[in-house]
């Protein structure tokens, strides 16, 4: 994440505080935000490990897992994985998705 988009940083943090206190709507409302920000900003820079779009979806599936909707924590892991393949927590959380839902 580019410190030229501060509002990106500020979503992303923002709906890490409300994860991190259990308000997992707001938390989402954030990450949708910042998702915005990152695809309208073409956030694609090569030197970043991580892309927002993909940290934004990985962090979303585990609220919407929490929050007990499955398909919709399935649909963000696999958004995170299509953007960043490598990111391996998404990858496994996907997996246990998957196994709750009886996929695997």
């Amino acid at each position: 994440m580019s410190p030229e988009k501060p509002e990106l940083v500020l979503s992303m943090l923002t709906g890490l505080a409300y994860y991190a206190t259990r308000l997992y709507r707001q938390a989402l409302n954030e990450w949708n935000l910042a998702l915005i920000t990152a695809v309208i900003a073409h956030d694609t820079p090569p030197e970043a490990p991580f892309s927002a779009v993909a940290v934004a979806q990985f962090y979303r599936g585990n609220a919407l897992f929490l929050l007990g909707d499955l398909p919709g924590a399935a649909h963000a892991y696999e958004q995170a994985v299509e953007a960043v393949p490598r990111l391996g927590e998404a990858q496994h959380n996907l997996g246990v998705v998957y196994h709750a839902q009886g996929r695997l």
